[in-house]
């Protein structure tokens, strides 16, 4: 392994839960209707067979154009120190979603019952991009914005290799653990 290693980057899966199951079984049945519709409308009504060439291929964009919504990950890049965090759609589309220099955060600090804490101050806005809500990869970073007095509370998921290097570019945040 290299040890002067300045990029790593991690990608995790959210669990869809009930919510994101329910939303599939809905694009399905909506594939379906579509297919039914457009097969009725021209075979059944107009007595034409020619447009039902072009199904398979309307089916196909409406899946692209929909589906990638519901295969979403989150990318989590540590790279000069600075930490990057990006919502990937479908496997294609990037976005990103967070970015802060490492060296201004104030707390760096594993996601347990105290730390959640400084998520929940009054004074806090809470972004989690975690995968999972009971991961014990989830590490906790306060930053401090320097317009508004606010803070941020960001939870992501970490791997060894980023936990090392989040700790090599602020080393401060990392001792009031």
């Amino acid at each position: 392994m290299n040890e002067h290693k300045s990029f790593c980057e991690y990608i995790v899966t959210p669990e869809t839960g009930a919510k994101g199951m329910l939303l599939r079984v809905v694009l399905m049945l909506i594939y379906a209707l579509v297919a039914a519709g457009y097969t009725f409308f021209f075979w059944i009504l107009l007595r034409q067979w020619q447009p039902l060439i072009l199904l398979p291929f309307i089916i196909y964009a409406l899946i692209n154009i929909t589906w990638r919504f519901v295969m979403v990950e989150y990318e989590f890049a540590v790279e000069a120190g600075e930490l990057t965090v990006a919502k990937i759609y479908g496997k294609k589309t990037r976005r990103k979603k967070f970015s802060a220099d490492i060296s201004d955060f104030t707390v760096i600090r594993p996601l347990d019952n105290e730390s959640r804490k400084l998520a929940d101050a009054p004074d806090t806005e809470l972004l989690d991009f975690s995968a999972h809500p009971d991961s014990e990869d989830r590490m906790i970073c306060v930053l401090p914005e320097k317009r508004t007095g606010k803070k941020k509370a960001v939870i992501i998921e970490t791997d060894e290799d980023m936990r090392r290097l989040m700790r090599l570019s602020n080393p401060s945040a990392f001792s009031r653990y």
